[in-house]
This record gives structure tokens, C-alpha cells and sequence, in this order.
């Protein structure tokens, strides 16, 4: 299924986004807002309505159990996390539409996925980010914003919020680095696609918009700014990193290993126990460790608690070493 957006669709009853938002049981009502690009399900209309239903009627202490099953949490997570950290303009995040939903036909279990991300890096006309500075946009956009369900279901349940923000670290700490990962990538394709730009006589911008819009901003038009590559990177770092929620620090994982694998393979056997030993450090600030675990990368993860007794392969009692079977 795709949410198909009011601003390009040819069908006058379609007024607004539906940001994966219940509406009724008919579907009908579906069928106004999403286009149907690929049927293998029997039922995709009943299944979306009644992941949507969960959504809407399921209460927070309840809602990760009975939605996780039915629909991936956390691949929608890390979605959301990308979209709002290169802050992309023509998202699910922004604007509720331009996104396409996956049913498996193996477990009838639906994703999340971006689709069209051309307006990233904080490309938007003045008005449309809730910050004129165009970097300075928060890591929990929408979720005070019931209608926008999704996001204000999940990021107000404590336990996903801060597996959502774990998520923004990596993204920060692996990605949002100009010199060490961004640059390298970003010289290598101008490099790679700079003889068909420069021979193309249809460029929609100027070419030398091509080589300086990597470092500088861009003033497209009065109400139109498109953030240059480097600066937006660093000033969206510096602002995500000194965020209060963000920059806080919480324990480290220093390595996590199974134990038993096939030998010289590392290989953990089918059909058969395992344990998992986790080394934590700064142990004091450990109130618990859970170890998320699936056996399908299309099913949901499921929770084991680990412990630190010294009983279960796991060193010696309070040493930081975790293990679950």
C-alpha cells in the first residue's frame, strides 16, 4: 500500500494525509487515501484496519505486546529516527504521506517504508519546518500531535522512547559526520555523475549550484532555502548533540558473545539453547538488561531479561557479565 498524498492525487475526495491513522472499519474509508500497488494478501484492507484499530484502542501498558506481533515497531522507529535526524521535508515524519506500507505474506505482519527522499538535508520553503533556521527541529516532532497516532502512541511509551533515541545516537554517531563518513560519500558521487551534469542541457538548477551547494546554503527562491550538505550536517549535529535528552549518556555494551557455537564457525547451532553473555560498563547505572532476540528478521523480537548472578555462564555475581539462555 502506498498513502498517496492530497497535493498529487487526481481524486478530488482525497483532502488530507492519513499518517497511518484510524478512521472506521469499512474499507472504504481506506481506500480514499491509500492506493493499492500490490496484492499477494487476501485480506490487506482487514489486516491494516485492524493494526490500525490496535493502535487506536489499545492502552500504553498493553499496546507494545499486542501491536509488535502485527506490526514492526521498531523498523518504523528507525524510520522515523532518519527522517527526523537529515530532517526530510516530503516524509511520513513532516507530512503524513509519501510512504509505503509492506505486508509479509509469510507472518501478515506490516513495515514501514520511506519512500522519496529527495528533500532531506532540511530543503524546505520558510513556514514549512517549525524553525526557520532549518536545523534546529526537534527529535520528538509529532509526538504531542495525536493526530499523528503513530508516533504520539509509540514516543510516549517510555520504554520504545528511549530505544527511539538509541536509535538517533547511532544515526548521529555514525552518519551525521561530515569529515569521517559524509564527505568521502558525498565527493565520490559528484565526481561520479559531474560529466552527465555538466553535458545536460534540461538542469532544473544552476550548475554551479551543483559544486556549492555541497558547502553553503542556498537561497532557491525568496521563500526557498536549500541547505548546503557540510552546513546543515554541522549545525544539525551540534544542535542534536547538546540536546537534554540526547546527550545524556547511558551505560556502555562493551561486547556482547554467544556461548557453544559451532566451532572455528562462530555459528550459532539451529534448534538448540544458547547463551548469550553481555559485558556492561558503568554497572552502577544498570537497573536491568533485556535481550531482544528473534529466529525470522521479519518477525518481532522477543524479550529475555538477562542476569548478573554468577549461576546462569555468567562469570561471577555483580561483575557486570550478563547472560540469558
Amino acid at each position: 500500500l502506498r498513502l498517496v498524498s492530497s497535493q498529487s492525487s487526481n481524486d478530488p475526495n482525497i483532502n488530507q494525509s492519513k499518517p497511518f491513522k484510524w478512521i472506521s472499519h469499512n474499507p472504504a474509508d481506506y481506500e480514499r487515501y491509500y492506493e493499492l500497488r500490490n496484492q499477494r494478501s487476501k485480506r490487506p484492507w482487514t489486516h491494516l484496519i485492524e493494526v490500525l484499530e490496535i493502535l487506536d484502542t489499545i492502552p500504553d501498558d498493553r499496546l507494545e505486546a499486542e501491536l509488535n506481533p502485527r506490526f514492526a515497531i521498531d523498523n518504523m522507529l528507525w524510520m522515523v529516527a532518519l527522517e527526523n535526524v537529515f530532517m526530510d521535508n516530503d516524509s511520513f515524519l513532516r507530512k503524513g504521506y509519501d510512504y509505503f506500507i509492506y505486508e509479509d505474506p509469510q507472518t501478515d505482519r506490516l513495515h514501514l517504508i520511506q519512500h522519496d527522499g529527495n528533500e532531506a538535508f532540511g530543503t524546505g520553503r520558510v513556514g514549512q519546518w517549525p524553525d526557520k533556521e532549518l536545523t534546529r527541529f526537534d527529535p520528538f516532532f509529532q509526538a504531542d500531535n495525536p493526530y499523528f497516532q503513530l508516533v504520539h502512541r509509540v514516543l510516549n511509551i517510555p520504554r520504545l522512547r528511549e530505544r527511539y533515541l538509541a536509535h538517533v545516537r547511532v544515526l548521529i554517531e555514525d552518519w551525521l559526520q561530515w569529515e569521517e563518513v559524509l564527505e568521502p560519500k558525498v565527493t565520490e558521487l559528484q565526481q561520479r555523475i559531474q560529466p552527465m551534469v555538466k553535458a545536460s542541457t534540461n538542469l532544473i538548477h544552476p550548475y554551479g549550484q551543483f559544486t556549492q551547494n555541497v558547502g553553503f546554503d542556498w537561497q532557491y527562491t525568496t521563500n526557498t532555502i536549500v541547505p548546503g550538505l557540510k552546513s546543515f550536517t554541522e549545525r544539525r549535529l551540534e544542535f542534536l548533540t547538546t540536546h537534554p535528552d540526547i546527550k545524556r549518556k547511558g551505560p556502555a555494551i562493551k561486547f556482547v558473545n554467544p556461548l557453544h557455537t559451532h566451532a572455528n564457525t562462530h555459528t550459532i547451532p539451529a534448534n538448540q539453547p544458547i547463551v548469550i553473555q553481555a559485558g556492561m560498563m558503568q554497572t552502577n547505572q544498570v537497573s536491568e538488561v533485556i535481550l531482544h532476540y528473534t529466529t525470522n528478521p521479519l518477525t518481532e523480537f522477543k524479550p529475555i531479561r538477562m542476569v548478573d548472578d554468577g549461576l546462569h555462564q555468567d562469570a561471577e555475581t555483580q561483575d557486570g557479565i550478563f547472560s540469558a539462555t
